[in-house]
């Protein structure tokens, strides 16, 4: 008979704590999680950056909430910001993975690169398969001019989380440094698939780019020619040298040598005059 009544009191107990504020709040909480989640999907990005604050004024500690924070910030490009949020987790937690991805991302897009490499390194050694963390480190490549080795890391973030839109972006940048053209035209082709579709202004801006890169399709801009050893005067101005060059019997124009450049920049005086008379 105590047995059975002990039975009750336990099952009533369950019974007012299944309705109680505290069960209330984290089903709110789960609720609110998932409702911030789908509006980083749907490209809402401040709209989830209030839902992760709402939390955390609940809560300053909730780790799941200030990795959404900083998510959401990076996608704002408030990099600063988003660096900071992730970095509290990594105060609380030494052992928190995405953190230190989050933290890496925002380093590397801030040009921090010497301060980017170990934060990666770390996120890489608590899980090396989060698609943030080597996305990021794809990042850091890239800017290092280490095109090869960015290109696998993306192609490994994509299989991974292949509904990701920025990973397209930067496969796409990379690509083209790579000039393979026609595989950065796909990469931008599925970023357009999965990116949201308020991004009106940007979408039209990759679809001119896709349109262009179609054109260039497997065409090699970059050809080496000549003797092997050359000497070329030049003039060095604030650290930077600068060549005097003739195109076609024009110019002489003046060039600005930068042994890391994948691409050559001119300018539109420059251009107009190249042009002038062609007839094309």
């Amino acid at each position: 008979m105590r047995y059975a009544i002990g039975l009750l009191h336990l099952l009533i107990m369950v019974s007012l704590l299944a309705g109680s504020p505290i069960s209330a709040m984290a089903e709110s909480r789960s609720d609110s999680l998932k409702h911030a989640e789908r509006e980083i999907v749907k490209g809402n990005f401040s709209g989830a950056e209030k839902i992760y604050r709402a939390l955390l004024d609940h809560n300053r500690k909730d780790k799941t909430a200030l990795l959404g924070l900083s998510l959401s910030l990076m996608k704002q490009n408030r990099l600063q910001q988003a660096y900071s949020e992730a970095n509290r987790v990594i105060e609380l937690d030494q052992g928190n993975g995405r953190a230190y991805a989050l933290a890496g991302m925002a380093l590397v897009r801030l040009g921090e690169i010497g301060e980017a490499a170990p934060v990666l390194r770390r996120a890489l050694q608590l899980d090396d398969r989060d698609p943030i963390s080597i996305a990021a480190l794809a990042e850091l490549n890239y800017f290092e001019r280490h095109g090869r080795l960015a290109y696998d890391l993306l192609k490994r973030a994509i299989r991974l989380d292949p509904n990701e839109p920025d990973y397209y972006v930067s496969l796409a940048r990379t690509c083209s440094s790579l000039e393979l053209y026609s595989e950065a035209a796909d990469a931008y082709e599925r970023f357009l698939e999965t990116a949201p579709k308020t991004d009106v202004e940007r979408r039209e801006c990759i679809q001119g780019i896709i349109d262009f890169y179609r054109r260039l399709g497997n065409t090699t801009l970059h050809l080496t020619l000549g003797s092997e050893i050359a000497t070329v005067p030049f003039e060095l101005k604030r650290n930077r040298p600068y060549i005097s060059v003739k195109i076609n019997g024009k110019g002489p124009f003046r060039f600005v040598v930068d042994s890391g450049a994948s691409i050559s920049i001119i300018s539109d005086s420059a251009a107009d005059k190249l042009i002038s008379g062609c007839p094309f």
